[in-house]
């Protein structure tokens, strides 16, 4: 779905803006006048739900290559690690080989970026890793920023560095090879047709320490619900987020819509758009804390309805009943058995 989008409707995560903003902040460069090109606030930035249109991103990438040299993005991949990045993290993690670290990676990658993806193919006793955006006006500093943190990824998983046997890219060849054979571990080979690592397919069938296909599904369930969720707008994402974090339910929607900086009937209406409203959403998060807390907590009907804003208890179980088909108390037993 990612590759019909154009530059006007691809998005950013948030994570991928802040880790940006805090390697340059190490590098020295101004992070807060670097955070104004993107036009994002701080409490957005620090939401991991948010995402950022890409060409905020790109305005972002702009401003950094404006105040860097060439090698760039050679020392931004260098100070990216996976703790920017915790979901995708844990489920490469536990991936038991590098070649599915590889899958893994090129399906979750819309995550943290739409502007481009990733694609693995073999060729004989070599694996090919490329690296292809999706828009024209990708710079030399995206590029490298990119693939020099895949190779620290790779060393992360494997912990063992990751030495590719060749590595080729489209971008012209620069004045000095230093930079790049000592970032790379090779010497490029520039101004080729498609940006690629190519690494031994012996080294990447290598059992990978932290490999656990039980807790890999146990994480590989979250993710799915994130990428489900990148298909949804802002706004729903949004609201989900703030209702499962909410203390209680005792909520009205203008008071969320307050937080997005928007009307009440602004916020009813992107709703209706796509087919829900306040209250869809506000009853199926009081479903899924109702059945939370009734199958593990002892707390009584009455305390558990005024948490999931309910005036009375009665008003709670005709809810229950509707969403389960029993009474809150039927469904309770019917755990404890």
């Amino acid at each position: 779905m990612t590759a019909d989008k154009d530059e006007a409707t691809m998005t950013v995560s948030t994570q991928w803006i802040r880790a940006l903003l805090q390697a340059a902040a190490v590098m020295g460069l101004d992070r807060e006048a670097l955070r104004r090109t993107v036009d994002i606030t701080e409490d957005t930035l620090n939401n991991p739900a948010c995402r950022v249109p890409m060409t905020n991103t790109l305005r972002l990438w702009r401003g950094l290559e404006a105040l860097c040299p060439f090698d760039l993005g050679l020392q931004l991949g260098q100070h990216l690690s996976p703790a920017h990045f915790p979901l995708l993290s844990m489920n490469l993690m536990h991936c038991e080989t590098l070649m599915e670290v590889l899958t893994v990676a090129s399906r979750y990658s819309p995550l943290v970026s739409e502007g481009a993806g990733f694609q693995v193919r073999g060729a004989t006793n070599e694996i090919h890793i490329c690296y292809t955006p999706r828009l024209p006006d990708f710079s030399r500093q995206q590029i490298d920023t990119v693939l020099i943190l895949l190779l620290r990824f790779g060393a992360w998983l494997s912990c063992k560095p990751v030495l590719p046997i060749r590595v080729e890219l489209t971008v012209a060849k620069p004045d000095c090879n230093q930079a790049y054979e000592k970032a790379y571990g090779v010497v490029p080979i520039f101004n080729s047709p498609e940006n690629v690592l190519v690494f031994s397919t012996d080294w990447l069938a290598e059992k990978l320490p932290g490999g656990d296909p039980a807790l890999a599904e146990i994480h590989r369930q979250m993710i799915d619900e994130q990428l489900k969720n990148l298909q949804l707008p802002d706004t729903v994402v949004l609201m989900r987020q703030w209702l499962q974090e909410a203390s209680d339910l005792t909520i009205d929607r203008d008071v969320f819509a307050q937080r997005l900086h928007i009307s009440g009937r602004t916020l009813q209406r992107k709703l209706q758009e796509v087919n829900t409203s306040f209250q869809q959403l506000l009853d199926e998060e009081r479903e899924r804390r109702a059945v939370f807390l009734l199958s593990t907590s002892k707390k009584s009907l009455t305390e558990i309805s005024a948490e999931l804003g309910f005036a009375e208890s009665s008003t709670f179980s005709r809810a229950f009943r509707r969403w389960r088909g029993v009474s809150p108390q039927e469904f309770r037993q019917q755990q404890n058995r």
